[in-house]
């Protein structure tokens, strides 16, 4: 689902803006981007509403876009028939929270807009390189390529590890 969590100050700020980058971020390519963010925290209010507003008006303005095949575009369909029909939730409706929180990537003031990197991951990006197990930009052999198991994007100084601030000088 790739959570992505709006914070008192930035909702209350930004709303409508945020609103359509996470509606820009969740339908990139179809929607078909593993890490695009899939469902938004927000807290209760009239920021609340104003995101949702926000982001309904900008999604209604995205043009239909190819799926990778029809039985995914069907398969598609039918789950969020399936959702709708049975949902009770509503952006902005109060949900637990684990509260121990795992990520391999902590943004801010962003959208994720790559992969995760996973033994199990073969990924070449949108139809049709993704048919294409061969064009992989991530996986086992990749992973190599990463020295830390979390990235920071945009993150400010004053919320780095403090491990980590010297090397941003």
């Amino acid at each position: 689902m790739n959570p992505m969590f709006v914070m008192p100050g930035a909702l209350e700020n930004r709303a409508q803006e945020i609103a359509r980058g996470w509606a820009g971020s969740l339908t990139m390519g179809a929607g078909q981007f593993c890490t695009n963010p899939g469902i938004t925290i927000l807290p209760n209010g009239p920021g609340a509403d104003q995101y949702v507003s926000a982001a309904v008006e900008a999604l209604k303005k995205v043009g239909g876009q190819t799926m990778l095949t029809d039985g995914i575009a069907k398969a598609y369909r039918e789950g969020a028939d399936r959702f709708t029909s049975r949902s009770r939730h509503r952006s902005g409706a109060a949900v637990a929270a684990n509260p121990r929180a795992q990520a391999g990537r902590v943004l801010v003031n962003g959208f994720p807009t790559g992969v995760e990197v996973v033994d199990s991951m073969v990924h070449g990006g949108p139809y049709p390189a993704s048919t294409n197990f061969g064009a992989t930009s991530v996986g086992t052999m990749s992973i190599r390529r990463f020295l830390r198991p979390v990235a920071y994007q945009n993150l400010p100084e004053a919320l780095l590890p403090e491990d980590l601030c010297d090397m941003t000088s």
